[in-house]
């Protein structure tokens, strides 16, 4: 089974490791189409929004958010301990670790015929601890 968002992510660091560069059209035309992203993305994750959850969803949200956010938060914790915070590679990956889920979690579970409505709340559940992490983060740094 294939999966065409993650396959594109595949092929697209591969062809950012060797090097290959893309004529000036194409690159534009990318540009193009990319530019309402952010916007479709967010219509997506509203459109499968859902509040109206189940005990056994809200149970899976929560074992979600842990299994996501306990790893993380001890990566962030134990990382300074053993590497300097100056560095931007080490504050990259102690920020990667508490970053939201992706958009393409909702896809992923469309094409799947997974929970979308579970994928969604978590999305926007994700995103916003990632804000509250972030802001204190901010005032830290």
């Amino acid at each position: 089974m294939y999966f065409i968002p993650f396959d594109t992510y595949i092929i697209s660091f591969i062809l950012n490791i060797v090097g290959f560069k893309f004529p000036g059209l194409i690159v534009n035309l990318v540009e193009q189409i990319s530019l309402p992203n952010t916007t479709l993305a967010l219509f997506v994750i509203g459109y499968f929004l859902d509040f109206n959850l189940d005990k056994d969803e809200i149970v899976s949200l929560v074992k979600g958010l842990i299994i996501k956010y306990i790893p993380g938060i001890i990566l962030f914790i134990t990382l300074p301990l053993f590497f300097s915070t100056t560095s931007m590679t080490i504050k990259a990956i102690m920020l990667g670790s508490i970053m939201p889920t992706a958009l393409v979690a909702v896809i992923y579970s469309d094409e799947r015929n997974l929970n979308v409505k579970l994928a969604s709340i978590f999305i926007t559940s994700t995103t916003i601890i990632t804000i509250i992490f972030m802001s204190l983060i901010m005032l830290k740094w």
